[in-house]
């Protein structure tokens, strides 16, 4: 039966009539075809299309289920919990500089730093600035790499295009 059911089948009894239900369930392949996902986004669906009059189960709220169907109270929390290693007192340089490595794994930030070099790479190969000294490019590239570099670190939001190299990266 279920904490669910039984709970719905409570509620019609002391609603003396007011309502009875039929319970219905769709299989897990068909629920995989109609609508990919989750269950959950499966069952919130049906709601919303209006196959089915309610969704028992435990379903989360999300922002997007809640805009297509409406939810009742919670009759049940999760209590959801995140453990993590107790914060250490090391407070050293080497230590700083890998708390903000680590979002990412070393492969992930040797892939963005090669798009980057990448980026800069092709953006400088297809430049209308031509010259027969590989110097010049060598400095263009170095160019491009920063400014690709400071795009990419200030979440794309685009600089002002006429300012000096130095002032971005102090910006």
């Amino acid at each position: 039966e279920g904490v669910h059911i039984n709970y719905v089948r409570a509620l019609e009894k002391i609603s003396d009539g007011d309502f009875t239900t039929n319970f219905v369930h769709g299989s897990k392949a068909s629920i995989t075809r109609v609508h990919p996902g989750s269950p959950g986004n499966a069952a919130v669906q049906d709601v919303a299309d209006g196959l089915v009059d309610i969704a028992i189960g435990p379903i989360w709220i999300t922002g997007a289920r809640l805009k297509s169907s409406a939810f009742t109270m919670p009759v049940q929390y999760d209590q959801t919990v995140l453990v993590i290693p107790r914060p250490g007192a090391n407070r050293s340089y080497a230590e700083e500089t890998n708390k903000v490595l680590d979002p990412f794994t070393m492969g992930v930030w040797v892939l963005l730093i090669g798009m980057i070099a990448v980026t800069a790479v092709l953006s400088v190969w297809f430049s209308r600035k031509r010259s027969k000294q590989p110097s010049v490019y060598a400095r263009l590239a170095l160019d491009e790499f920063l400014q690709k570099g400071i795009f990419f670190c200030s979440a794309g939001v685009e600089q002002d295009e006429n300012a000096s190299l130095p002032r971005k990266l102090l910006m």
